[in-house]
Order: structure tokens, then C-alpha cells, then sequence
């Protein structure tokens, strides 16, 4: 019996920021990834603290090209620490770019955010 071995090569990244992000560089950041690399990204997914909407938390969630956005079912609690997060799955995945992009999305009161991790899965 042949019995062949399937090697994963999709790559994963995943994203975490600790402060709000600006919803006008965050669409910039997401409409440019998408406008050069939709065919290379599968899915993308994400949770958003975006500064000026209150408690409002926002979720996203995307295949290749076509994204949906929106708020979450529940609104960020009180005693909730706001982390922006966001994975992409894809092929040949820049993650240098996507962290760096990501990080501008910060508001620019808070140009001193940082971005945290990004690891592959095999």
C-alpha cells in the first residue's frame, strides 16, 4: 500500500496589540493587504478595540478577499483588558509586514505601541 506524507505549507501569524486602534489606518492597512495579497491570504480573523467607539468591541473575519466587520455580540467589559488581535492564515505570509502594518494602525496618541508575537504553526 503507498502511503504518501502531505507536508502543511501554509503559514499562520498572529497579532496582539495593547492599545486602541484608529479605524481609518486600520482599513487603509486591511484594504492594502488585501488589494496585493488576497490570493496568498485563506482566512483572517480578528478582534478590535477601535479608539472613539466606547466599549464597542468589533470582530472580523475574512476568506481571500471578502471580509466581514462588525460588532461583536458583547461590548468589551469593564475589567476587560482591550487587546486587538488578529491571525492570518495564508501562504508565503510577510509576517515582518503584517506586524509593522498592524502597529501603524495605532492611534497617533499612541504611536508607542508595539506589536506582540507572531509565530508559525507547522
Amino acid at each position: 500500500m503507498f502511503t504518501r506524507r502531505l507536508r502543511c505549507t501554509n503559514d499562520c501569524c498572529a497579532i496582539a496589540l495593547c492599545v486602541a486602534t484608529s479605524d481609518i489606518k486600520f482599513n487603509y492597512f486591511m484594504g492594502t493587504l488585501l488589494r496585493e495579497r488576497s490570493s496568498d491570504l485563506y482566512r483572517s480573523k480578528g478582534v478590535l478595540s477601535i479608539h472613539g467607539q466606547g466599549s464597542t468591541k468589533f470582530v472580523f473575519q475574512g476568506v481571500h478577499e471578502t471580509v466581514n466587520f462588525g460588532q461583536a455580540a458583547e461590548d468589551w467589559k469593564e475589567d476587560e483588558t482591550r487587546v486587538n488581535k488578529m491571525v492570518f492564515i495564508g501562504k508565503d505570509l510577510d509576517k515582518p509586514a503584517l506586524r509593522e502594518g498592524f502597529r501603524k494602525c495605532c492611534t497617533s496618541s499612541e504611536q508607542a505601541c508595539r506589536a506582540q508575537l507572531c509565530f508559525d504553526i507547522l
